[in-house]
């Protein structure tokens, strides 16, 4: 297993990529005869997505994840060196390699936003790493 998202396991076989972006704003003050004043306002942002390519067989666990999204309800990712709460933003596929008429692949983008809860609780946390 590379990561899961919610209950969707992705292994190694079906990722191509993962990408993490951190973003961090900045309030730009421009002062005359000087150079900008940047100011840090409010907290970093971190985004994660993952591309890959899945077999036919694995969609029912793709419709599960499109359906969590809709509900726009936060998931645990997990990898093997840590595990937190993010909000699905966008999931893309694509079919192709189709065969009599029947797609064998589908191609995957998911773009997820680290989601931090109001409260900080160690059960949640628990319960949070055992899904």
């Amino acid at each position: 297993m590379i990561c899961r998202v919610g209950l969707f396991r992705f292994d190694a076989h079906s990722i191509i990529g993962l990408d993490e972006t951190l973003k961090t704003p900045y309030a730009k003050h421009n002062r005359p005869q000087n150079h900008p004043l940047f100011q840090e306002v409010g907290k970093s942002e971190e985004e994660i997505t993952i591309r890959g390519l899945n077999v036919k067989a694995k969609v029912s666990d793709m419709r599960w994840l499109k359906e969590q999204a809709k509900l726009k309800i936060p998931v645990r990712f997990t990898t093997e060196t840590s595990s937190f709460w993010v909000i699905v933003d966008e999931i893309r596929t694509s079919k192709s390699e189709f065969f009599k008429g029947v797609w064998i692949y589908e191609r995957f983008t998911i773009r997820m936003r680290r989601h931090y809860p109001e409260y900080n609780s160690i059960i949640d946390d628990i319960i949070g790493a055992l899904l």
